[in-house]
């Protein structure tokens, strides 16, 4: 009879303990996760934003990971805003921590970028300083990994858009915001 209950019970409870473990409980749920940009230059000019708020529809999402580099052991955060109605994509990796980073175009690791689809303009940082005034990371506490974080920072400097058939760079202004809630 207790091996019975035993086999109904126990994978009960490791579900319970597995999806505890993989969804964690972010205090902010109530908060939004957006980007606000500011861009002025040659090709584009403009205010755009994209905001989530609760679960993530087809159209409007905001996703974020923690990425290991195996050769230097550092971490990178990839985090992406994405509206599938205004066809606007904004992009970040960023180092896993708070304070000033200096964004540089030929350093790959480290970027902003912003892709208007319709009209196939992809914008990359030139010389950007980000600021990330928070930065929290949330681990599962099964596994360890570290997958997941919140961040809050701003962003000023330039943007570059390339033309591949005539090699001509065009400078653009960009200012912003952002803030990721993964939950």
């Amino acid at each position: 009879m207790k091996s019975k209950i035993l086999t109904l019970i126990l994978p009960g409870i490791l579900l319970l303990f597995l999806t505890s473990g993989c969804f964690i409980k972010d205090e902010l749920t109530n908060k939004k996760s957006f980007v606000k940009i500011e861009l002025t230059g040659p090709l584009k000019n403009g205010v755009f934003s994209i905001e989530t708020e609760g679960p993530d529809t087809n159209f409007i999402y905001a996703s974020g990971l923690i990425s290991t580099n195996t050769e230097t052991n550092l971490e990178t955060a990839l985090l992406t805003f994405q509206d599938d109605t205004q066809e606007l994509y904004v992009t970040f990796a960023f180092p896993t921590k708070t304070g000033l980073n200096e964004l540089v175009y030929d350093e790959i690791d480290e970027y902003i970028s912003v892709t208007f689809l319709n009209e196939e303009l992809i914008l990359v940082s030139k010389i950007m300083s980000l600021n990330i005034s928070k930065f929290e990371k949330k681990e599962n506490l099964l596994s360890g990994y570290s997958g997941t974080f919140k961040a809050r920072g701003t962003f000023t400097g330039t943007a570059v858009y390339v033309d591949v058939v005539t090699n001509e760079e065009y400078i653009h202004i960009l200012t912003g915001e952002f803030e990721y809630h993964p939950f």
